[in-house]
């Protein structure tokens, strides 16, 4: 049973566990799941503020992957804290002023009705605004910059964001009014009263309009997780940009190691009131003020070469002017953008030389070319430190051109994907115009071409069409049909009989195919999406992909859940192939929400106040359906806001946990289907292994041949606390000859969470720190170090703060930094 639920678990605690756990998650196994979460939860964010800074979307877009290639590589170094939005936030402006360092391609604005253009002053305005605010956001004291990130950037509520840092909504709602007034003066100290209060009202719409674009965060997490750890292609672009980044995070780091070694003497100071004071070596002091402000970072690597080139109407034409044109660097989705001047000439600066270049006009933006039309590629050559493009044509003497329609009603299909071969042997896509058309303006070749369908309602065509185009031919009627997809209809109406206007309709499609053996079983086959309901609340949707994989049979949940989590609910539906996939039309009526009540209890029978509850439902479709949890008092906890209708499996976890746990460390209550405004009372669930009693078993697990079990049992001695104080000896042990480093950092990381009591585990945490370089033990073994706060351990730290090829430089800091402040509480220091 256990293991059926495995998968469950990873997407759940996705949508639902902490950023601390998914750091954790990724660091510690690799969960590219874990990672997506993060990416998915915070990308809106980063891509607004890459965005507000850049203006053009695409240098946002390589700015926004850059973001979290940082990200993947600085992991295992950050320090486990609930701030990870705010750390983002400052990467992703970061990586953008980094961007900013050539000059930015003008935005690329749509065709505006002539006599209708946008002030230009009013545009410059808006620009300068946001740069303010920008720039006022990234002063603030990181205390007061989080909850306005959070709540104005991301959109959390109050009660979301508190749960995000882990503290109370009042402390919360006060860190936010403080940072907002905070911001909102200085800005009107800066002459934006007025814009002030209406970017402060505003945060949440600035979040909005930063939605990832489709496809982005999959690019995105697929980029970042071959920059950080594993072979795989990485963009060109992006990549740059990261290592620029990191380049300036470590030269920053290296200067402010003065800086730590004049914190150090300070304390070994106090430690042994001396009376005579202990000087910083020279120019210690120049590396960071008072209030922690960073050092300004050199600059990251050398500029490249200038790569040029030119467009033309057709060969021997005339210039063109205004052409967005875009430089790829062969080796990923990386892209920079240019647009050409009055003379059809662009430029690109710092460009690293490569052998895989190449240069197109951009068919997707407005106004740059007609809707559905495309022309060759230019490769680039390397010369001298300078790129030298081939011509750019709008058109050629060749083409290529057809329609796609709808195979049963001959209309045309706009927005249809037709897919090519390039010159170079790649292969591209272009969408078809209003009229369902496209053409392609290419060189003297053969040309293999197919048509993908669109992405919610026409299945991909099975043809496929190879094609010679002569000198000066213009190849007409290469014609595509494609099959719409299944459709399916339903209408939403809110618990008063009133149309649900406007609800979000969240669809599960599921389909065995007709040779189950080919799939099904191991992985799940099917698609997710949402559609919007009408005033009336009708919807309509597509079960596209059945027909492709010749479905069987196909199962369709509706999943409906207002804003608020008051009402919800859920309808089921089954066709077959035998019955030509019709559905009659789908009618949901809401009801009032639903919950669970439970008591948590440990072995002893002690309540746990801090587990963790997650619901879901049997097949693992997760939408983030799981409700609001209230601790009620007595280990007694309230899960609201459940759709009723749904069946739900409660997952009741210990603080700590990972997500893959087994048997044991998890706890599942039976599938239920909840009625409207139902509250259910659940069996008390006992968490065998938390408490006191737990630790002999946890100590004999320190042993297990599994190094999962191993892992498990450091993180849950750990998660015990000044409990575990016996598991001592038996950590010691796990920390000096564990041959894995995943068991070795954790034991570190439980003997630090157990706290001073582990005082005798000193000595090998220091021969940790100094010998042990497998991943992140030396930034565990410094974090213990640190919380123990045994001061003879700061010579190490400061040694371990000049170790640029660890994590352990940003732990030894935050160590030294903790020992300052008792060292200054037992003299009394202010």
């Amino acid at each position: 049973m256990f293991a059926h639920f495995g998968s469950i678990l990873t997407r759940v605690s996705s949508h639902t566990a902490p950023d601390t756990e998914l750091l954790e998650r990724f660091v510690r196994h690799g969960d590219e799941a874990a990672f997506a979460a993060l990416v998915e939860r915070h990308g809106p964010m980063v891509l607004g503020a890459c965005r507000r800074v850049l203006g053009d979307p695409h240098a946002a877009e390589d700015a926004f992957q850059a973001a979290f290639m940082v990200l993947a590589r600085k992991a295992a170094g950050l320090s486990r804290t609930a701030a990870l939005a705010g750390w983002l936030y400052g990467v992703a402006r970061r990586v953008a002023m980094k961007a900013r360092t050539a000059p930015p391609p003008e935005p690329l604005p749509g065709r505006e009705p002539e006599g209708r253009g946008r002030d230009p002053l009013a545009e410059l305005t808006g620009r300068e605004i946001i740069a303010v605010l920008e720039e006022e956001l990234h002063r603030l004291p990181a205390a007061h910059r989080l909850p306005v990130v959070l709540c104005c950037l991301e959109g959390l509520t109050l009660d979301e964001a508190a749960a995000r840092v882990g503290c109370t909504t009042g402390a919360l709602r006060g860190r936010l009014e403080r940072g907002r007034d905070r911001l909102r003066a200085r800005l009107t100290a800066r002459g934006l009263a007025p814009a002030a209060a209406l970017a402060l009202a505003s945060g949440s719409r600035i979040a909005g309009a930063s939605a990832l674009p489709s496809g982005l965060r999959a690019l995105t997490v697929q980029a970042a997780l071959n920059f950080g750890s594993r072979p795989g292609p990485v963009p060109g672009g992006p990549r740059h940009l990261a290592e620029a980044v990191l380049h300036a995070m470590l030269a920053t780091k290296l200067k402010l190691v003065a800086v730590a070694f004049g914190a150090t003497f300070l304390v070994v100071s106090a430690l042994l009131a001396q009376n005579a004071r202990e000087h910083a070596p020279p120019g210690a002091a120049k590396g960071a003020d008072a209030t922690g402000t960073e050092v300004a970072a050199p600059d990251g690597p050398q500029p490249g070469s200038v790569v040029i080139g030119r467009v033309l109407s057709e060969p021997g034409g005339k210039a063109v002017a205004g052409v967005v044109v875009t430089l790829w660097n062969g080796g990923g989705s990386g892209r920079w953008t240019a647009r050409s001047d009055a003379s059809g000439a662009y430029s690109f600066p710092d460009i690293q030389p490569g052998d895989h270049y190449r240069v197109w006009i951009e068919s997707e933006v407005k106004g740059n070319r007609e809707a559905g039309t495309w022309s060759e590629w230019g490769p680039v050559k390397f010369k001298d430190r300078r790129g030298a493009a081939d011509d750019l044509f709008v058109e050629m003497p060749q083409s290529v051109s057809g329609t796609v329609t709808d195979a049963d009603t001959g209309k045309p299909v706009p927005g249809a994907d037709v897919t090519f071969s390039t010159a170079d042997g790649n292969r591209t896509v272009i969408k078809t115009d209003a009229a369902g058309r496209y053409r392609l303006f290419v060189k003297s070749r053969e040309v293999d071409l197919s048509c993908a369908g669109t992405p919610d309602r026409y299945e991909e065509s099975k043809l496929r069409q190879r094609v010679t185009v002569g000198a000066g031919q213009h190849l007409k009627d290469v014609d595509f049909q494609v099959k719409s997809a299944p459709p399916f209809t339903g209408s939403v109406v809110m618990p008063d009989g009133k149309p649900a206007k406007g609800a979000e309709v969240r669809v599960e499609i599921r389909w065995t195919p007709l040779n189950p053996g080919s799939a099904f079983g191991g992985a799940e086959i099917g698609r997710d999406f949402r559609l919007k309901a009408d005033d009336e609340g009708r919807f309509q949707g597509y079960m596209r992909g059945a027909l492709g994989v010749r479905a069987q049979t196909v199962e369709l949940k509706v999943i409906v859940r207002l804003s608020d989590h008051t009402a919800g609910g859920v309808v089921h539906a089954k066709t077959t192939a035998a019955a030509g996939y019709r559905l009659d039309p789908l009618k949901l009526a809401l009801g009032k929400s639903s919950g669970f009540r439970v008591r948590v209890v440990n072995p002893d029978g002690e309540p746990v106040t801090d587990a963790v509850l997650i619901a879901t439902n049997p097949r693992g479709w997760d939408f983030g359906l799981s409700g609001p949890v209230k601790h009620e008092g007595d280990g007694r906890y309230l899960m609201t806001g459940l759709v009723p209708g749904l069946d739900y499996y409660l997952v009741v976890r210990a603080p700590g946990l990972q997500p893959r746990e087994q048997a044991g460390e998890l706890v599942f209550q039976p599938g239920v289907v909840l009625k409207p405004d139902e509250v259910r009372d659940l069996e008390a669930v006992r968490l065998e292994w938390w408490g006191k009693k737990a630790v002999p078993g946890l100590i004999e697990k320190l042993t297990s041949a599994e190094t999962s079990a191993r892992e498990r049992a450091a993180g849950q001695l750990g998660e015990l606390g000044a409990d575990a104080v016996g598991a001592v000896p038996a950590l010691v042990e796990r920390l000096k000859h564990d041959p894995r480093n995943t068991v070795r950092y954790g034991a570190a990381a439980a003997l630090g969470k157990i706290g001073p009591m582990a005082r005798a585990a000193v000595p090998d945490l220091i021969t940790a720190l100094q010998e042990d370089t497998g991943g992140g033990v030396q930034r565990e073994a410094a974090t213990a170090l640190g919380l123990i706060g045994d001061p003879s351990a700061l010579p190490v730290l400061n040694g371990a703060l000049k170790n640029s090829d660890s994590d352990a430089p940003r732990a030894a800091a935050e160590a030294i930094r903790r020992l300052e402040e008792a060292a200054k509480k037992r003299l009394g220091a202010p």
